[in-house]
């Protein structure tokens, strides 16, 4: 009977601590083993609730870190998603404007080219007028040297009409002089006056057309060579009807 009494007493002190006065208390107040099993069948299941309990906590802690825990993690994805979308966006925005970049550049070098032709276009275009205007320039030059030299002739031929027609003025007041007095040749001296008027009056008409020698000019009827030729032609006419006048007399 003693060693069973031991045995729970031995049983009950390893149960319970000596801070726990209270079941002590309880656990010695009674003799009776199987109160005394009992008592710490009690203790027992009273320790097991308690440790229960304490574990239920912990793990409740626990739990609460977790979701703590994961909450963080949860915010932490969605502000990286975030994150991942912001990049993405800004990622199709640069292609985009990459694109748009390329295209524009693109547009521009081949307005460039084109304005380029056209420039190079206008610069041949140039180059030919340019040339085309030296040309004329020159094929100018050389009329107007010719023009000069027709002037010049002109000039000179108009001057000998002149001394030619004064001859004849001269010519022909000597006439008239001998025709107020009558010789036995006046039939022959008539006929001389008559003819030295004609020519008179030929040669003046020559001397007005050389006076004015662009009349035929602007009217297209005669070029500049046969105007000369034309010219010299009634010289020689007028010096044959001075030698005319000259032999009759």
């Amino acid at each position: 009977m003693s060693t069973i009494q031991e045995l729970i007493t031995t049983l009950f002190n390893l149960i319970v601590s000596d801070d726990e006065v209270q079941h002590r208390n309880r656990f010695l107040k009674t003799n009776n083993p199987i109160e005394q099993l009992r008592i710490i069948i009690e203790i027992v299941i009273q320790q097991q609730h308690q440790k229960q309990q304490q574990d239920y906590k912990a793990l409740e802690k626990q739990l609460q870190k977790f979701e703590f825990e994961v909450r963080n993690h949860i915010r932490d994805e969605y502000l990286m998603q975030q994150n991942q979308e912001d990049l993405i966006s800004r990622l199709e925005e640069m292609e985009k404007e990459k694109n748009d970049l390329f295209s524009n550049t693109k547009q521009t070098i081949i307005k460039l080219k084109r304005e380029n032709e056209e420039l190079y276009q206008k610069v041949r275009l140039l180059s030919v007028e340019n040339q085309q205007q030296k040309s004329l320039n020159e094929k100018l030059t050389t009329y107007q040297e010719r023009h000069k030299m027709t002037d010049h002739l002109t000039q000179e031929s108009t001057k000998i009409s002149q001394s030619k027609y004064s001859t004849l003025e001269n010519h022909n007041q000597k006439i008239i002089k001998l025709k107020t007095h009558p010789t036995p040749k006046k039939l022959h001296t008539e006929t001389s006056v008559d003819i030295s008027l004609i020519a008179a009056v030929n040669q003046k008409r020559l001397s007005q057309q050389l006076i004015k020698p662009n009349y035929f000019q602007k009217k297209g009827s005669i070029t500049n060579n046969q105007f000369i030729k034309k010219k010299r032609q009634s010289c020689s006419f007028a010096n044959q009807s001075l030698n005319f006048l000259t032999t009759s007399m």
